[in-house]
């Protein structure tokens, strides 16, 4: 019975080199492990990782609400309250020395565009276009007159006796007798989006086949 309990109790309370090594390692492995997790919770790449993770779920988000923004949420203008009209054909001519007819005209604007200007309209730009065809079945485009209507100052607008910034200039020599067509057009400049464009009015003028 010493024997027995002699042996029992050297291995509870073995010192023998081996087994206390063993001991040490799995104790220190252990104690290491506990430590080394907690102190990845705090790392530099895990912070790193969840603010990368958080900045891209934010950028998701708002590129969806951008998407839905420039399909959905675009401006409508009221054509009702747009006003436009050609007075008259100021100045008719050949300029033989370049070669080309020109014409000047008078025109009228006023328009209210408080319906387009909601909180995602930067700007908008208004200008007038002319289209005529030549003689050789060419479609023609000039802008020959334009203005910025800035958000929240110029959303009524009233131009009255503008003449054309550009005067028309046909190389062709086609203006006599011809149909010119005026398009009021605007552009919607969006904080965020696309640009919208959209043709507000137009008005057709006849030539005269003398000039004047």
């Amino acid at each position: 019975c010493y024997l027995i309990f002699f042996f029992s109790s050297r291995r509870r309370h073995t010192r023998f080199l081996p087994v206390s090594w063993a001991r040490r390692c799995v104790q220190e492995t252990g104690i290491n492990a506990e430590y080394m997790g907690n102190k990845d919770m705090y790392s530099i790449s895990v912070r790193f990782n969840s603010i990368a993770f958080f900045t891209m779920v934010l950028l998701g988000l708002l590129s969806g609400a951008n998407y839905l923004t420039a399909n959905y949420l675009m401006p409508k203008p009221d054509l009702s309250e747009i006003n436009f009209n050609i007075q008259r054909l100021a100045k008719f001519q050949e300029l033989p020395r370049y070669g080309w007819e020109s014409a000047q005209f008078v025109f009228d604007v006023s328009a209210n565009l408080s319906s387009v200007f909601n909180w995602n309209v930067k700007q908008l730009f208004l200008h007038v276009e002319v289209e005529w065809t030549t003689p050789e079945n060419k479609t023609s485009n000039n802008i020959v007159w334009d203005a910025i209507l800035p958000r929240h100052k110029r959303e009524v607008v009233n131009y009255k006796d503008q003449r054309l910034e550009y005067p028309l200039r046909d190389v062709y020599k086609s203006f006599k007798g011809n149909t010119v067509i005026f398009k009021l057009k605007a552009e919607v400049m969006p904080v965020v989006g696309y640009i919208y464009r959209t043709e507000l009015a137009r008005k057709t003028f006849e030539m005269p086949t003398t000039y004047k």
